[in-house]
């Protein structure tokens, strides 16, 4: 060992990014159970919407929301189908846990826990749950529609 705790072959270990310290923070957020009535820690009302999909069920609640962005947790039961739709937005779409056929420009990719997407402003896209989904959704700016 050398002076100050540190073998010489061992690797520099990196700092966690500011960015990374907050997305860590909110993953306690992101905990909020889905019920008849959805609360957070404080016992503040947090608002959730039913969005309208060709088959099954789909539930959008808000984890945050500002002027800048909207992040929602959203739970997809088997078999919800996303119609082919667009938005100005920017959509950022993690798989929390379940599974996520994605459809854009005639190509489809199946996004498991830990994957993600970008959807690009005004790309059509599509999906579909291929089982008992949650999927984490931020909007850059705020859409209209999310909780």
């Amino acid at each position: 060992m050398l002076s100050g705790g540190k073998h010489k072959n061992q690797p520099e270990i990196p700092k966690i990014s500011e960015s990374l310290v907050r997305l860590q923070g909110l993953t306690k957020c992101l905990t909020v159970p889905l019920s008849d009535n959805v609360y957070i820690r404080s016992g503040e009302y947090h608002p959730w919407v039913e969005y309208q999909v060709s088959e099954g069920t789909a539930i959008g609640i808000r984890v945050f929301a500002n002027a800048e962005v909207t992040i929602q947790r959203c739970f997809l039961s088997k078999g919800t189908e996303f119609p082919c739709h667009q938005h100005a937005e920017h959509e950022h779409l993690i798989i929390l846990s379940g599974a996520w056929e994605y459809r854009e420009d005639g190509r489809t990719i199946t996004l498991l826990p830990g994957d993600g997407i970008y959807v690009v402003p005004e790309t059509p896209h599509s999906g579909a749950a291929l089982e008992n989904t949650w999927i984490l959704g931020i909007s850059i700016p705020p859409m209209e529609g999310y909780p």
